[in-house]
């Protein structure tokens, strides 16, 4: 490893960020940007995937086509999709921690394959269903190896970059097949489309399996080679400590994952009792569930996802190029959906930024009352321009006709500003920690029915009340919406999940109070959220904690520790010497052991120490006290442990003479009281330095 050198001084052994300085930002920087490319290609994908039925549809619905398909087919081809995403989601979580994020990857590209190339070549309406079906499940499938895998392999500084370059891919997928759509038949775009699979297949087989989960199988030397390829090829002491840090993480989130399901008696090994309790976590999951603290929020997003396909744009997907040709814009219906396309992926791009400048709430109500009155706008000019049941032919009205094209980018604008994403960043921020995975999951499962009920009525819909009712009613049903949202949406960005639990917890009154200081982040990592049904990929970044948060853990657990050292006190001295002080040792030797371990559990990271270092010298310095102070406080324990542990077996050894004739041993009271007194003579000891310390400080 390279080192550094100050004028006097030994030799300093570089810095992981001096390592990587060493390799140049750019050569660190490209192989986390291939590998994310690799990944994206997926996402590229899968834009496309939920996009053919918009080219489809229309030629599938000409009389003189083979495959002609009556409205209620229609219907079911547009949304059947949605509805099997839900169960490709279920097995994409099994099949991530049994294969890994690397296989998953490449897995999840198949059923793609075999759907595009069902599409180019079916014959019938049932092998369009079952093509529907696959492509949906493969939807379903993508989500958690893709979300996992940017969040593994790149570095904190990089991940907002490379998380946000995925959600191009997905606006790219939409605004390609939209250019297929118009360029070519459907059945040609679906034979080009499964080109994209297959690359990706071939794409990610070259880049590297995610070091935490080799870590996490025991594969150490195959993890540290990943590493090295993410970090730019460097060698492998270049990135020895960043490999630390990863193995102990690695550690640590496998104990917290074993240590539910096993007992502190049978050292460790799980028993018949804990098996049972294995059984009753799902019990205990509803029970969380059914608390205020996650009804609630679970109501508001349940709401939110109502509100965001009742107001008609994930409805009217499927069938825009029948909607556009019923206004008669001025140019060609087919390529307007490459223009809405280009529309939305400037809207992710405001939304990225808007949610940073002014928060969700504002974002979301602004897009609201927007969206909603370009719809009321365009179903009164439907009901004004365009007689019940008549398609306007495109050109005829060159001067009016531009007016609704007008009105459809502005819509398309506000949905993809904060209509569409804005939902699914709160689900990642809103439950509490003891049920967000279910909560989650339940609300997801729920925007994919609500997705498939709006695309499967679209056509009965407008039957039913005609083009400018639907939209009327789309305007309409976003204008409730935007009061609701109002009145019970609280803005979310910028507070720590912790007060946002709690303001769920009293009952959503006022707002969520906004810390002042910010100097980390509760979530290291952004979390991603891509949504199939509304094609929005949404980054949220961590919540700030307050900077007194690790001194306040620091002296809970000295607290913890002195408590348990009187507990294990008192547990001596209620037992009978007679019977040899192994009980109170054990007790003893417990109560150090978990102090010390949760000490150590509670100490910074050299992880955010590093990160820290990157964004302040003043805070890194900061850290580096905190943590040294630790390193004092475990030495100390652990001083005082040996101590104590010596003054049991002096005290409690009898000697030759005492055996011989069962006189003069230590009474229960004195032996008790003589380790009692020592241990608050260190304690005392201990905190008079530890408040010395601080005072200097």
């Amino acid at each position: 490893m390279a080192e550094s050198r100050v004028p006097g001084g030994d030799a300093i052994i570089t810095t992981e960020e001096e390592s990587v300085k060493t390799a140049g930002r750019f050569r660190t920087a490209l192989p986390q940007v291939l590998a994310s490319t690799a990944k994206n290609m997926i996402l590229l994908d899968l834009g496309m995937t939920v996009a053919f039925p918009t080219i489809a549809i229309p030629k599938l619905q000409n009389t003189t086509d083979p495959l002609a398909l009556n409205n209620e087919q229609t219907s079911w081809f547009g949304s059947i999709m949605y509805i099997c995403q839900p169960l490709g989601s279920v097995l994409s979580g099994i099949v991530l921690e049994r294969l890994g994020r690397k296989k998953s990857l490449i897995l999840v590209n198949f059923p793609h394959i075999v759907g595009w190339f069902i599409f180019c070549f079916a014959s019938s309406v049932p092998m369009l269903y079952l093509a529907a079906v696959i492509m949906g499940l493969g939807v379903g499938f993508v989500e958690a190896p893709v979300i996992t895998y940017v969040g593994e392999i790149s570095q904190p500084k990089l991940r907002g970059v490379l998380t946000s370059y995925s959600g191009i891919f997905v606006q790219l997928g939409f605004s390609f097949v939209y250019l297929l759509g118009s360029l070519t038949h459907w059945t040609t775009a679906a034979g080009v489309s499964a080109a994209v699979p297959i690359a990706a297949v071939i794409a990610i087989s070259q880049v590297p399996e995610t070091p935490i989960w080799l870590l996490s199988r025991g594969r150490f030397e195959e993890a540290e080679r990943s590493l090295c390829w993410l970090r730019g090829w460097v060698p492998p002491s270049a990135v020895k400590k960043e490999f630390n840090d990863l193995v102990l993480y690695s550690e640590n989130i496998k104990k917290l994952k074993d240590e539910p399901y096993k007992t502190a008696e049978n050292e460790g090994v799980a028993t018949a009792t804990d098996v049972s309790s294995r059984d009753s976590a799902f019990k205990r999951k509803l029970r969380e569930l059914l608390k205020p603290q996650t009804l609630r929020p679970l109501s508001l997003v349940l709401m939110f996802f109502f509100f965001q396909h009742s107001s008609g744009f994930t409805a009217m997907r499927p069938y825009m190029v029948q909607v556009f040709e019923e206004f008669g814009l001025p140019i060609n219906a087919y390529w307007v959906t490459v223009l809405i396309g280009v529309v939305g992926l400037i809207g992710n791009v405001v939304c990225m930024v808007g949610v940073a400048w002014w928060g969700k709430r504002p974002l979301s109500l602004v897009s609201m009352a927007v969206a909603s009155m370009a719809a009321l706008l365009l179903g009164s000019y439907a009901f004004a321009v365009i007689s019940p049941g008549e398609v306007a032919t495109a050109g005829t009205r060159h001067v009016a006709s531009w007016a609704p094209l007008t009105l459809f980018v502005v819509y398309a604008l506000m949905q993809s500003i904060g209509v569409l994403p804005v939902p699914w960043m709160i689900l990642s921020e809103v439950f509490p920690f003891r049920s967000r995975g279910l909560a989650s999951g339940i609300a997801a499962a729920g925007s994919y029915m609500l997705a498939f009920l709006a695309s499967k009525t679209f056509l009965s819909v407008n039957s039913a009340l005609s083009l400018h009712g639907v939209f009327w009613l789309y305007g309409c049903l976003g204008f409730v919406g935007f009061f609701v949202i109002y009145w019970t949406f609280s803005e979310t960005e910028g507070r720590s999940l912790e007060d946002i639990e709690e303001f769920y917890k009293k009952g959503m009154r006022g707002k969520i109070p906004k810390k002042k200081q910010i100097i980390g982040e509760t979530s290291k990592e952004p979390s991603i959220n891509f949504s199939p049904s509304t094609s929005s990929v949404v980054i949220e970044k961590g919540n700030g904690v307050d900077s007194n948060d690790e001194d306040r853990m620091i002296n809970n657990t000295l607290f913890k520790t002195q408590s348990l050292r009187n507990k294990a006190s008192k547990s001596f001295s209620s037992n009978d010497v007679s019977n040899g002080a192994g009980t109170s040792t054990e007790t003893l030797d417990t109560a150090f052991t978990a102090s010390t371990a949760d000490l150590q559990d509670r100490m910074p990271s050299t992880a955010d120490v590093s990160k820290k270092s990157e964004e302040a010298e003043e805070t890194r310095e900061e850290t580096k006290v905190r943590e040294e102070k630790c390193k004092k406080e475990k030495a100390a324990e652990e001083e005082i442990s040996d101590e104590i542990k010596e003054l049991e077996r002096t005290s409690s050894e009898p000697t030759t003479g005492e055996v011989r004739s069962g006189k003069n041993k230590v009474t229960d009271e004195s032996n008790a009281k003589n380790v009692e007194n020592y241990i608050k003579e260190k304690v005392d000891v201990h905190n008079e330095a530890e408040v010395e310390e601080r005072t200097q400080m």
